[in-house]
């Protein structure tokens, strides 16, 4: 009887339990229909390869640390930081790690794996994903339906960039973190207008997007230049004491005809992202591309 008690006991301490990531994966077979849900994607001979060459998961999951990056309490605390951001912004987000690449580059198993998933929120299948591959040495951003237009290639820079020296160190928990905030930053601020121009930003909303080194820095430049203001408006009058005070008006009109008669040179300045994949640097760009299933998506990588 002690023995059966005890069964129960740890059974339901088992079922109490959070699962907060997963590395389990289904088999897929043409009895199960390749366990593609969307009945928009055949799975036909062009498809099959990239079908059974992408592991099936649960997509309720969100956390795939196949590449074991993560601790415990680090995937606990990513998977509260990405059901937070899906609640928030009403786009679907996965973290993926990988040890070993079964496609031709990070870009195809990033698209496969969002596919061939089902994840994405309504028919559009909106949303995002981030993926690590070790295998390549490289992190990729992937953004599918309303994600590709809340995304654009300057959007996807940012993101990649908060998340590049934390993951290129080997904190890799810091910088899937650093993405996630950045990617939810931007999804608070909304979606920028066809030529690139970000919404206008409420003043805290400035400030949340500022380390708290940048605003001490912009606090002790603001408080010295109006120091510097007050200052001046209040000094006494003084002696002359530059050549200023001794040129008569027609020594002004010379220099100021000297001046205005110079010419000024402009060179264009060519911007480079310094990013790979699909990525491009204008800044309203979003550079779309297919993968093995057809939908579109956009995106952009870093390697490290």
């Amino acid at each position: 009887m002690k023995v059966f008690t005890c069964t129960i006991i740890v059974f339901l301490l088992f079922l109490s339990i959070d699962v907060f990531a997963s590395t389990k994966t289904y088999e897929r077979t043409e009895e199960n229909g390749y366990l593609v849900s969307d009945e928009n994607i055949v799975v036909d001979d062009s498809k099959i390869d990239a079908v059974l060459s992408t592991p099936a998961v649960d997509e309720a999951e969100k956390i795939y640390d196949f590449a074991d990056l993560y601790t415990d309490e680090q995937e606990k605390e990513l998977y509260s930081l990405v059901t937070n951001y899906i609640d928030d912004y009403d786009l679907d987000l996965a973290i993926v790690t990988i040890k070993e690449n079964t496609k031709d580059s990070t870009e195809a198993y990033a698209q496969d794996f969002y596919d061939y998933n089902s994840f994405g929120i309504t028919d559009s299948h909106n949303g995002i994903l981030f993926l690590v591959d070790m295998a390549n040495r490289e992190f990729y951003m992937l953004n599918s339906g309303a994600g590709i237009t809340m995304y654009t290639d300057r959007r996807v820079d940012e993101c990649l960039d908060a998340a590049f020296s934390e993951i290129a160190s080997g904190n890799y928990y810091d910088g899937t973190k650093a993405f996630i905030e950045k990617a939810g930053y931007y999804a608070k601020v909304g979606e920028p207008d066809e030529a690139g121009n970000e919404p206008k930003l409420k003043g805290v909303l400035k400030l949340q997007s500022m380390s708290w080194s940048s605003i001490a820095i912009f606090s002790v430049i603001a408080t010295a230049v109006v120091m510097f203001i007050f200052i001046s408006n209040n000094k006494l009058v003084r002696s002359a004491t530059s050549s200023k005070f001794y040129l008569t008006k027609a020594d002004v009109n010379v220099v100021k005809e000297t001046f205005l008669g110079k010419n000024i040179n402009k060179v264009m300045r060519v911007h480079d992202s310094g990013s790979s994949g699909s990525s491009s640097s204008g800044g309203s760009s979003r550079s779309v591309s297919h993968g093995s299933s057809g939908r579109s998506h956009s995106g952009g990588g870093r390697k490290f």
